[in-house]
């Protein structure tokens, strides 16, 4: 995903599994985005909506991650995944 709607969903992750749902405030992800602080609600509808479009992007890394897999490994995800992995991680269990 590129332009406004990559940066801020990229950003976001790093926000929300730093500092939860509740901690992240959009005016700072939109700073840190280098975007419009009205551009969360025009690519993703809230905050809320950008909470779950991190989640699914987060499921679709690990899906494809997961495909890329083989049987006779030792089912390590390859590197580049280890950080969507732990960022889905500690979404999930702070909220």
């Amino acid at each position: 995903m590129t332009g406004a709607k990559g940066r801020l969903l990229h950003a976001a992750y790093e926000l929300f599994s730093r500092f939860g749902f509740a901690g992240m405030s959009t005016r700072v992800l939109s700073r840190q985005a280098s975007a419009n602080n009205a551009a969360v609600v025009y690519h993703f509808g809230s905050k809320v909506g950008l909470y779950v479009a991190v989640l699914l992007h987060a499921v679709d890394v690990l899906e494809e991650g997961a495909d890329q897999v083989s049987v006779a490994t030792e089912a390590v995800p390859p590197p580049e995944l280890s950080p969507a992995i732990e960022q889905a991680f500690r979404l999930l269990a702070r909220e």
